[in-house]
């Protein structure tokens, strides 16, 4: 039996398949090829793996790349933000020696209404430190950009000052701080306003020594 079915079975080679196309694409219009004339891709192949795959997108990242935008846009404003705002003004450094001769000169005259032997010395006292106020606002006044800002830190830097007894022992106390820190700021400046500080200084240290002994 399988004999007969053997010998009764045709034996379809690869040449018996072209010809069967061969004779019957005329009559169905479609040209003749084979099979094997057509490359195939197979997955796994090294032709498969070298095409690159569409991307492939989920909610959770779309929602990552929405939250990191947002990230992104905040930090800008913020740094906007921050690079608009303008810097506080410098303050002078003769603006703390404003009020330190606004400061004796008070003093010195309110101790001279306790002490009238004294009285005369603490008016020249009083005088001479109301004058190197003057010269100090009006160098800071040259210099400043806005003499309203220069105005308000000098009353802020008497503000600051510890309300002092008017005694003549004060006076002394207060014109020997002054001159030390007039004579500090010199080796800080230069030209005018070095010179300026020096005699401030020498006048203060003459006061204390001389008209206050």
């Amino acid at each position: 039996m399988t004999n007969l079915v053997t010998n009764h079975v045709p034996n379809l080679t690869e040449a018996t398949m072209a010809d069967t196309l061969a004779v019957t694409a005329p009559n169905s219009g479609i040209a003749p090829s084979c099979w094997h004339d057509v490359p195939v891709h197979m997955p796994g192949s090294a032709a498969d793996s070298s095409a690159p795959l569409p991307p492939q997108f989920s909610r959770r990242h779309l929602l990552r790349g929405v939250a990191a935008a947002m990230l992104i846009g905040t930090a800008g404003v913020s740094l906007v933000g921050c690079s608009s705002e303008e810097p506080e003004p410098e303050i002078d450094p003769l603006v703390a020696q404003l009020a330190l001769a606004k400061r004796d000169a008070a003093a010195a005259t309110a101790a001279a209404a306790d002490a009238p032997e004294l009285a005369a010395a603490l008016t020249i006292i009083a005088n001479q430190r109301t004058e190197h106020a003057e010269a100090l606002e009006v160098e800071i006044s040259r210099l400043a950009p806005d003499p309203t800002t220069t105005s308000e830190q000098a009353t802020e830097a008497s503000a600051t000052d510890k309300p002092v007894v008017a005694t003549v022992d004060s006076v002394r106390l207060l014109l020997e701080e002054s001159a030390s820190s007039a004579a500090e700021l010199t080796s800080e400046l230069s030209g005018y306003r070095a010179g300026l500080m020096a005699s401030i200084s020498a006048c203060c240290h003459v006061q204390r020594e001389v008209v206050l002994p």
